[in-house]
């Protein structure tokens, strides 16, 4: 798996996410690394690829690109 550097949070944390998908019905990690205090953290991600109905709802074979985008975020205001 290939990490790069995406973005920076509010908490100036440099995060990295995957440039592929994980393996099929794999956990979607994303991490965060504080160069203040020099640690780092793994995120789960769930609902992301980790699941054969995923795979399957998307018409997934092989490996997929990902793209994460820090700065998203959804709200259930819309309903």
């Amino acid at each position: 798996m290939t990490l790069i550097p995406t973005s920076f949070n509010k908490a100036g944390e440099i995060i990295f996410s995957p440039t592929t998908l994980p393996g099929r019905a794999q956990p979607f990690y994303v991490f965060y690394y504080n160069p203040d205090s020099k640690n780092m953290r793994k995120v789960r991600i769930h609902g992301i690829a980790d699941t054969e109905e995923f795979w399957n709802r998307y018409g997934l074979i092989d490996v997929c690109c990902a793209s994460f985008s820090p700065q998203h975020a959804d709200s259930i205001a819309f309903l």
